[in-house]
């Protein structure tokens, strides 16, 4: 990219700051985070993971690991692991212009479920592994879907010098034991040696890659969430600053709150050139329903897999696996952003194909899913869900190996692909998930969006300028508000089309603007339109399409880009447009020459014909995120149909469309 430094592959650090096609090259260096010297003479927990199990009566049973380590041997008695499941309470606290939930930390919360158990603490690192049912959950659903039910689960160690135990198993060494039974204790004195807790969220997050012979072959992708599939409805995430240290509790929450949430999103793709983000980031999206498809830090290059590198990248994700998976936000690890479609697409990687693609190999096929099915496999004695489970709204699902490992965990291996050990064209439009570029990249018109079919297109996006108000914060010049001054073309990061494809783009679609300020407004209108056209066809095509996912929402500075947020989070018109395409119920409009092939489950349609002497159709689309429930509306829908006069007082056409409830028989695909 222009101004870009190369060579990033080699160093693991965050790929945007050596530049990309949006942001610019600072790389900045040093230690970031608070640094901490511990000095400690019992047992720390260093890290615990909880995984869930459905079970065939409804209830739950978590896995939780605990990872101690102790400087000596235990003196007292007995040391107990104890772990407490109490419902997480909530309460208002402004943050900036809006109110968000946050959990109140205190000892008063209701305890749901508490156990405890007799183990052994030896010198060193140990894994302890203990399992909790609980009976009835209350499951944790994605923003439109149901609610956000949060669990607090603290896990302590605790010494005591008197006990009496009806039945005890420990584990002191690396390999979980295949069963762990609680104790009943009764202790003259006892304390806490170390603790920790974490927010949990109960439900069934899977993603389903099964065949679909009912949708013309080819195979599903969607997400399916406590056996309902999800149509995921968002964008891509990248950093929100270039400098990470800039990035506050109160920017998560504008960026998460009123530009995702608010915007009738469910879902944000954290990006594979970005960085892991902060605690905060997770809290909130657990707090709001947004689930995650969570690349792991790849992008776009050729990675070695010399032992060296490999054994960096194995820390790196065993701890990020640790410290997020039990968040109920993450629905997904993805691999990497684009490199198994960069085997067969860069000179290099074909002219060399053998040995890239036997580090691929090594590092997205077998490295990454070990590390994944090691830290989320569960205990042997837990009876797991049946692969093919029923729903409760009568959809049968099968899910399919190609992405789901074991344990409580999905993996796709990268974006776009076909799945784990499945091999062609990434970008195969009848599985997998798919990035669309032919519009901005290859110059076609929007209107190309209604020529593409996806099971889910993970990126595609329309350039557009920050408003005038941003850009007038850099470019102190009025010299520099022109689209081919040296400012705005040392910002402009994309060389193909670059900005001369912003002027083409809104050229071809409206009359030239007579000023600067019209220009950059009214590349936000394209922008807007062009998302809006493709979204609207995508849900139209569910449930053969069941999600998507435009590039990108947010911005790193003040530069052309394919967001639509400002880099201080303010909306540019394209998220006005996107609380719009996103809304549970949509109704959209499809202009062509004949009646449309299309059908869709979750969608009814009406025609309204043109005049006598022409074939056009206008077709009128009622589609609902219910795509397998019986919500869709019922009644009638009214269309006015209004010349471009401005003396018009009235409408030239007025139809009155009967919306029949589908066919409850529809809503099984």
């Amino acid at each position: 990219y222009p101004h870009g430094i190369h060579h990033k592959n080699f160093l693991r650090k965050s790929g945007y700051s050596f530049g990309w096609d949006w942001g610019p090259c600072f790389t900045p260096m040093g230690i970031y985070k608070p640094i901490t010297l511990l000095a400690y003479a019992q047992p720390m927990i260093r890290s615990t993971t909880a995984h869930q199990t459905f079970q065939q009566d409804g209830s739950v049973i978590l896995d939780i690991k605990c990872w101690l380590d102790s400087p000596c041997p235990s003196t007292r008695s007995t040391t107990l692991l104890s772990v407490r499941l109490s419902k997480k309470e909530k309460e208002e606290k402004l943050t900036g212009a809006r109110f968000l939930s946050f959990a109140r930390e205190n000892d008063t919360d209701q305890v749901q479920q508490q156990q405890t158990y007799d183990i052994h603490i030896p010198v060193g690192s140990s894994l302890h592994t203990v399992q909790l049912r609980v009976p009835k959950p209350r499951l944790w659903w994605p923003a439109g879907y149901g609610e956000q039910y949060l669990y607090n689960l603290d896990i302590a160690i605790i010494s005591s010098t008197s006990s009496s135990s009806t039945s005890s198993s420990s584990s002191t060494s690396t390999t979980p034991p295949s069963s762990t039974s609680p104790t009943t204790t009764s202790s003259s004195s006892s304390s806490s040696l170390t603790s920790r807790r974490l927010t949990i969220g109960l439900r069934k997050l899977v993603l389903d890659t099964s065949p679909s012979p009912d949708l013309g072959g080819g195979s599903h992708f969607r997400f399916v969430v406590n056996d309902v599939p999800v149509f995921a409805k968002g964008a891509d995430w990248i950093p929100a600053d270039s400098f990470v240290t800039r990035v506050t509790s109160s920017h998560y929450v504008r960026l998460l709150y009123d530009g995702v949430f608010s915007a009738n999103m469910n879902m944000l793709r954290v990006w594979g050139g970005g960085i892991y983000e902060a605690d905060a980031f997770y809290e909130i999206c657990d707090e709001l329903g947004i689930m995650l498809w969570h690349d792991f830090m790849f992008a776009c290059a050729l990675y070695p897999a010399t032992p060296s590198f490999l054994n960096e990248v194995e820390k790196e994700v065993t701890y990020q696996v640790r410290r997020l998976s039990h968040h109920a936000c993450v629905g997904v690890w993805c691999g990497n952003n684009e490199n198994e479609e960069a085997m067969s697409v860069w000179a290099e990687s074909k002219a060399n194909r053998d040995p890239y693609l036997i580090d691929y190999y090594k590092l997205y096929q077998e490295l990454i899913p070990r590390i994944l099915r090691k830290e989320t496999a569960i205990s042997n004695d837990i009876t797991a869900t049946s692969s093919s489970s029923s729903s409760c709204y009568g959809d049968n699902i099968n899910y399919n190996s190609n992405s789901v490992l074991q344990g409580s965990v999905s993996y796709w291996p990268s974006s776009p692909s076909n799945g784990l050990g499945v091999w062609g064209d990434p970008q195969d439009r009848t599985r997998g998930d798919t990035h669309y570029w032919g519009v901005w990249h290859s110059n076609k018109p929007f209107t190309e969006y209604l020529n593409i079919k996806s099971r889910f297109c993970s990126e595609f996006g329309f350039q557009s300028l920050p408003s005038i108000k941003s850009l007038k914060q850099v470019l102190k010049n009025e010299d520099d508000w022109n689209l081919m001054s040296p400012q705005m073309e040392y910002r402009q990061r994309s060389p193909t089309p670059g900005n001369k494809g912003l002027l083409e783009h809104v050229t071809n679609h409206f009359r030239m603007p007579n000023s600067f300020d019209t220009f950059v407004y009214m590349t936000q209108i394209l922008q807007a339109l062009s998302i809006k056209t493709g979204v609207e066809h995508w849900r139209r095509m569910q449930p053969y399409c069941m999600g998507t996912l435009y590039w990108q929402l947010n911005d790193v500075w003040q530069g052309p880009s394919w967001s639509s947020l400002e880099y201080n989070g303010e909306w540019k018109i394209l998220n006005h447009f996107v609380r719009k395409f996103y809304s549970k119920v949509l109704i959209s409009f499809l202009e062509s020459s004949s009646s449309s092939s299309s059908s869709s489950s979750s969608a009814s349609s009406t025609t309204i014909s043109g005049n006598s002497n022409n074939n056009n159709v206008l077709e009128v689309w009622c589609t609902s995120d219910a795509s397998i429930i019986p919500e869709m509306p019922s009644g009638s829908l009214d269309v006015e149909v209004w010349p471009f006069d401005s003396r018009s007082s009235s409408p030239a056409l007025v139809f009155h469309i009967s919306m029949p409830q589908p066919d409850s028989t529809q809503h099984n695909n």
